[in-house]
């Protein structure tokens, strides 16, 4: 369903230790956006004279960079408001819940695919093997080694003739 408001505005709440805001895009069309890109205290507002209808689709995305020595994990991300810069035209309060995100990291090999930290023939295998359901456990990034978002016969190729020799993997750790 749709609200409708006049005034957002919000306070990324992260571990500013491993990430890093690099940008804030806001989905509402109409209106002003002001984000003040200030890396330890950023702040983002949108508003409109009248109220206007927001609805399911993002309505802010937050990108992100993992800083040079984060650590791996799991670290939540939310928005922090104060209910009085939630509003209509009116100026009255529009009750709002946010629900908080994350951002995992991990490093992986590319070409990696049973998650060794090392690229061999092994790596051939449990991909074949995967493609026909006999494993259901890999490195799904690692063993994506043409980069396009999918895990198939195309990546088992390009795997083994890396292996073989007959193709380089840029990227593919050994």
């Amino acid at each position: 369903s749709e609200e409708e408001f006049a005034c957002l505005t919000f306070t990324p709440d992260f571990d500013f230790t491993a990430l890093e805001l690099v940008n804030v895009e806001c989905g509402i069309p109409g209106g002003s956006f002001i984000y003040n890109e200030n890396p330890t205290n950023p702040k983002f507002i949108w508003y409109h004279p009248q109220n206007m209808a927001v609805g399911q689709e993002p309505v802010f995305t937050l990108t992100f960079v993992v800083k040079e020595g984060a650590r791996e994990g799991k670290y939540p991300v939310t928005l922090v408001f104060n209910e009085n810069d939630i509003c209509d035209e009116n100026g009255s309060r529009i009750p709002l819940q946010v629900e908080a995100g994350e951002i995992t990291i991990f490093r992986y090999l590319l070409a990696d695919v049973n998650n060794d930290l090392s690229v061999d023939s092994a790596d051939v295998v449990k991909l074949a093997r995967y493609l026909v359901y006999l494993e259901t456990e890999i490195n799904t990034y690692g063993a994506d080694v043409n980069k396009d978002s999918n895990v198939d016969g195309r990546d088992l190729i390009k795997l083994a003739r890396h292996m073989a020799g007959a193709e380089v993997i840029e990227g593919a750790g050994y």
